[in-house]
């Protein structure tokens, strides 16, 4: 493989040419101070920047922050996703749905799920009104924090005048609380009668995963 590099005298000036090409491989050269490439990637010496494409990391590989000041056990981002995910109802046989919609986005291990269910017809409901089918298992530790909010609802049973939703650690599924009066204790106890077949709900909730 020939390497060509040309130069003045005095002041070194490199044009550096290398051919030929393989696969996987991007040949380079010397604009000034600037390293360009036939592939579009610029280096000035401060930054570097991509015209086209994708910065590419293998698995467990990322951005490193270590060099800022933090005193965190990892400052490596190795991971973001964004997707979808079908939720449902725990335990309630034969129930079906017009709308099961959800989508996600992961960013290290904290995931963030939204949610759109609108009951079409109920079937044998379950005591307690469990959300499940959330794309990642919930860290089994308390630091877990997999609390959500319920911002939409409509077609319950009861009246109510709050929901949100508490995880279990290490499933894919939160429970289902409410209240159903200013000053009263929020409560997830029969939390399935609260379902019609014109019920919808629609939510969030914020969770890390391992």
């Amino acid at each position: 493989m020939p390497v060509t590099i040309n130069g003045t005298s005095g002041i070194i000036t490199p044009s550096i040419s290398v051919s030929p090409f393989t696969s996987g491989r991007v040949p380079f050269g010397t604009t000034g101070n600037v390293l360009t490439d036939s592939a579009n990637i610029t280096f000035d010496g401060t930054n570097l920047s991509l015209a086209t494409g994708n910065l590419v990391f293998a698995s467990g590989k990322g951005i490193d922050f270590s060099a800022t000041a933090g005193t965190g056990t990892s400052e490596l981002l190795s991971d973001y996703e964004e997707g979808t995910w079908t939720p449902t109802f725990s335990g309630f046989v034969g129930t079906t749905f017009s709308v099961q919609r959800g989508t996600y986005t992961k960013v290290g291990r904290q995931v963030t799920a939204s949610y759109q269910l609108s009951v079409s017809s109920v079937g044998t409901p379950a005591t307690f009104l469990l959300i499940a089918g959330l794309p990642f298992t919930i860290l089994a530790s308390p630091a877990a924090t997999p609390s959500g909010s319920i911002g939409y609802w409509s077609g319950l049973n009861s009246s109510v005048v709050g929901l949100w939703t508490d995880g279990s650690l290490n499933e894919t599924r939160v429970w289902i609380y409410y209240l159903t009066a200013a000053g009263t204790v929020a409560s997830s106890s029969n939390s399935g009668n609260l379902i019609t077949s014109s019920t919808t709900l629609e939510g969030q909730i914020t969770y890390f995963t391992s």
